[in-house]
């Protein structure tokens, strides 16, 4: 099953020796970490995947467990969660290998001749504006990216030569009329999902109770 066409969503529980195997058989680990620090499930031991060599790029997960689809997030907390006080920081995520992980090797996980500017690859640009607060003034470009941005500076969006943001607006959607559907949507399954929610608060005990066992908390 492990090879470079295989890519793993979190890639959390894991023993020791997988990190090699993923290494050696070249497979994709997906860092989720907006998600994994949601909902708690713990993190990716990602800078054993980066000592490793292990391929390695970033995801955002659904909504239900994230709340939100944003990449630069994903970047953002991929460059700062795995660096705990009293470890070596030498080994932290750098800006480059966050970068790194959500271009290059996103594309790689797709099957996609993309992820860099180079002849020859899929035209996916995205261009970001210079006069905005995350980049004035402009210190180090690959650092205020990953540290300082939040999707908010881009300006156009380019997916293999079409131009499908430009001025920082959609080009093929109206942008009000799908906030508006997703309103008018939510309202007419408003009475399901009460159903389902009351549903689930009544399983709430017996997943909790598994919950604390599963991490040695209960009884």
């Amino acid at each position: 099953m492990l090879g470079a066409d295989l890519s793993l969503a979190h890639s959390i529980w894991i023993e020791d020796g997988d990190v090699e195997l993923f290494a050696s058989r070249g497979v994709t680990a997906v860092h989720n970490p907006a998600s994994n620090l949601r909902i708690g499930s713990g993190l990716a031991p990602v800078k054993e995947y980066l000592a490793a060599g292990v391929h390695l790029t970033l995801g955002t997960d659904g909504a239900a467990s994230n709340d939100g689809q944003n990449m630069f997030d994903a970047v953002r907390l991929a460059g700062l969660i795995h660096n705990q006080a009293g470890t070596d920081f030498n080994q932290w995520v750098s800006p480059a290998q966050a970068l790194t992980m959500s271009t290059r090797n996103g594309a790689r996980a797709f099957g996609l001749d993309a992820g860099v500017l180079a002849t020859g690859k899929l035209a996916d640009v995205t261009l970001l504006r210079r006069d905005t607060p995350a980049f004035t003034p402009l210190n180090d470009v690959r650092n205020q990216l990953v540290f300082c941005e939040n999707g908010s500076s881009v300006d156009t969006v380019i997916v293999n030569g079409e131009i499908i943001v430009e001025g920082g607006r959609l080009q093929r959607m109206n942008e009000l009329e799908v906030l508006n559907l997703a309103t008018k949507s939510r309202n007419q399954l408003d009475s399901s999902i009460q159903r389902e929610l009351a549903a689930a608060k009544s399983m709430e005990p017996t997943l909790a109770e598994m919950y604390f066992r599963v991490f040695g908390k209960g009884d």
